[in-house]
């Protein structure tokens, strides 16, 4: 009975040590583990991080757009108003034209008639 208690004690013995070396390989697993995990929550701080100043920069792109967008917009009013200014000065031109060929032939009859009347 003792040899048997014997055989018993040393089995668990046995199974002890098993039992402490995957133990063992447990730690350095949690251990690496744990090291995995910090390394990810610092690797999502960075992504977040970045996130974040890309989140910022899109806002400036935007409101620098918009900004141009306004710009182009009053660009294309002035030169709609310097279209139709041309156009104005080219019929003024136009009617100026008119307005001293007439002069010119009303200056004409004028001096014949004045010419008529000698």
């Amino acid at each position: 009975e003792i040899e048997s208690l014997n055989t018993e004690v040393s089995e668990t013995i046995s199974q002890n040590s098993v039992l402490k070396n995957q133990l063992s390989a447990v730690s350095y697993e949690k251990v690496g583990l744990e090291l995995l995990v910090e390394s990810a929550n610092s690797n999502l701080s960075t992504a977040q991080d970045v996130a974040m100043s890309k989140t910022a920069e899109i806002s400036n792109l935007k409101s620098s757009n918009q900004s141009l967008v306004t710009e182009r917009d009053g660009a294309y009013t002035r030169v709609n108003e310097l279209l139709s200014d041309i156009h104005d000065a080219k019929k003024a031109a136009s009617s100026l034209k008119s307005l001293e060929e007439k002069v010119s032939q009303l200056n004409g009859e004028r001096q014949r008639n004045a010419e008529k009347l000698k």
